[in-house]
């Protein structure tokens, strides 16, 4: 399974949000690590399908601060730090547990050697160092160094850390358009082939590159692909049940079953197509035409100004930055206005609330992070569930009911039940195919192999298992079956247009 982090100083989470969304988008991001969010400590902060721990300013002129996202299906714990730097850490289950500490380093603030070693020790191994520490070194890409970048390499060199950074500039001036390097993704010796670094081509709104660092992890990804059911040839699909699926080709076969559900996927594969795998990303209905021209602008504009720096190179695409930024917003409020004016009575109360979540900044179901039982930290899925089934089992054992329930328990099971039968119960009775000599479409087919469902919509009641077309014969998993919300239940409806 692949996992992306993205690490960028974002220069204002706010007005720069709808630069995220299109980036989230695009790059589909694992952990997202912010920093310089502009936020205060009691802001509401959220983005749609991530969990958030954020540490923002404490004064009324907000600045500095990070905030690190974290994927609502991805378990995760957050790490208590004692430090007086600006730095939030998470531990996150990936490929392997690690942790991740998003810093930023102000340079107009003084750095002590000794808070950057406390930070680093507090942090459970193996643990990834994401940020912009405002240094500048040979080590990671500058072509001169300050003190802090001086500091910082001999830190890293004395803790036996690596730099990830591959030399690319990830910082420019906004004044000269000059080009540093000034964001690190520093990690532990034993990650650092786990992780490829990168640098995004757009600024994206803010004075610095968006940094993607991408891991392959040898781990097996099964996703579950579905039948596409409404794109099937049904017709097909009868046409060639009707032709392979007979009395003969069925109970002529060593094993029947086998045979017929084999058959079946096989005739499926056909015609039905099935789900694609890959993940889409949050779509942003506001990203209409005007925004495309507007993005397409600003880069060409972006890309003209790293080429040649000049004055009026930089001014226009200053310019274009702040075109692209209105134009972005009005079209989101444009799109949010177009919305609201769609409600009406006869609007869903489902999609109303869902509307107002999303102005509250309520996410979907909170998502399930790492476990603790008091002396171990679970962080993998299947520790964790084991860890609920076991506390779950614990709390609903017959132990802790009272001892004259107990006893009574005891007394009552001691009695025994005859199970005997002679199979003439409703329920044991054989299955009946439907009239006539051939079942048209009234099959419920319960293969758990592959997962197939051969059916469509027939009647506002309900969906009904159709487009199978196979010769009258008595098996037991060939049945006329209704499906409603509450289930599967026998029988036809009177009024039913297949009844012929």
């Amino acid at each position: 399974m692949n996992y992306s982090l993205l690490q960028w100083n974002c220069r204002g989470f706010r007005s720069n949000f709808e630069e995220l969304s299109l980036l989230c988008t695009k790059v589909k991001p694992s952990i997202i690590a912010l920093q310089e969010t502009f936020l205060q400590e009691s802001s509401n902060v959220f983005l749609s399908g991530f969990n958030v721990e954020h540490l923002g300013s404490t004064s009324n002129r907000p600045h500095g601060g990070v905030a690190t996202f974290i994927r609502k299906d991805i378990l995760f714990s957050s790490v208590q730090l004692d430090t007086p730097l600006t730095a939030v850490a998470v531990r996150v289950s990936l490929h392997k547990c690690i942790t991740i500490c998003n810093i930023y380093l102000s340079p107009s603030e003084r750095i002590c050697r000794s808070d950057v070693v406390h930070l680093i020790e507090q942090l459970p191994s193996p643990f990834l160092l994401m940020g912009d520490f405002n240094g500048h070194a040979p080590l990671w890409g500058d072509d001169h160094y300050n003190s802090r970048g001086q500091m910082l390499e001999d830190l890293f060199s004395m803790l036996n850390l690596c730099v990830l950074n591959d030399g690319s500039y990830t910082y420019c001036h906004p004044a000269t358009g000059k080009q540093s390097v000034t964001d690190l993704t520093v990690c532990h010796p034993s990650l650092v082939l786990d992780f490829s670094w990168q640098v995004h081509e757009d600024l994206c709104g803010s004075d610095h590159h968006p940094v993607l660092v991408s891991t392959a992890s040898n781990e097996e990804d099964d996703p579950v692909r579905r039948w596409n059911l409404k794109k099937a040839d049904w017709p097909g699909f009868s046409v060639e049940c009707k032709k392979l699926l007979t009395e003969n080709n069925v109970f002529g076969s060593q094993c029947p079953i086998s045979f017929f559900t084999s058959t079946l996927v096989s005739i499926a594969e056909k015609h039905i197509p099935q789900t694609s795998t890959v993940q889409r990303g949050p779509r942003v209905p506001w990203f209409n035409d005007c925004c495309k021209i507007a993005h397409r602008e600003r880069k060409k504009a972006q890309r003209r100004a790293f080429r040649n720096p000049s004055t009026c190179n930089i001014l226009e695409f200053k310019r274009l930055r702040a075109k692209a930024r209105s134009v972005f917003k009005k079209e989101k409020k444009t799109s949010w206005k177009k919305f609201c004016s769609s409600l009406s009575s006869k609007t869903p109360t489902q999609k109303v609330w869902k509307a107002i979540r999303k102005i509250k900044g309520k996410g979907g179901t909170a998502s399930v992070g790492h476990l603790s039982d008091g002396s171990m930290l679970f962080t993998d899925k299947k520790s964790v569930s084991n860890l609920l089934a076991s506390t779950i089992a614990q709390n609903s054992s017959v132990n802790n009911y009272s001892e004259e329930f107990q006893r009574e328990k005891v007394k009552r099971e001691e009695k025994h039940l005859d199970f005997s039968s002679d199979n003439s119960e409703s329920y044991n009775l054989p299955f009946t195919i439907w009239g006539g000599r051939w079942c048209r479409g009234l099959a419920c087919l319960e293969i758990s192999a592959s997962r197939l469902s051969a059916c469509h919509r027939c009647d506002s009641r309900g969906w009904w298992f159709e487009a199978l077309s196979v010769q009258k014969i008595s098996l037991s998993y060939v049945a006329p079956y209704r499906v409603d919300r509450r289930g599967f239940s026998p029988g036809t409806p009177a009024s039913s247009p297949l009844q012929k």
